[in-house]
């Protein structure tokens, strides 16, 4: 993801993104302590995504969201359902050409 100041600030984005087959619902309250939680929690039970969420401090005020595939050389599957991923730095919109 981009750095962001605080595991423990709103990150200020809404709406939800899709992980493996589950839907991950983000409101602008929630921080990035929140989202890794939320990665994690859907990542159990009898139908896990397989995908592990974690933060790393870079720095005091440099905190990253890491997602990390549970079984190495297979695929990942996380798609946005809007601008959320965007907006943590994890995928980019990219502009359209005319």
């Amino acid at each position: 993801s981009s750095a962001f100041a605080s595991q423990s600030t709103a990150v200020g984005v809404s709406g939800s993104f899709t992980v493996g087959s589950t839907s991950i619902s983000v409101t602008a309250t929630d921080t990035l302590a929140d989202i890794r939680d939320r990665i994690n929690n859907a990542n159990t039970g009898t139908s896990p995504t397989g995908i592990t969420a974690s933060i790393v401090s870079a720095t005091a005020s440099q905190n990253y969201l890491v997602l990390t595939k549970d079984e190495a050389g297979s695929s990942m599957s996380v798609t946005d359902a809007g601008t959320v991923l965007s907006g943590l730095g994890i995928s980019r919109v990219s502009p359209r050409s005319s």
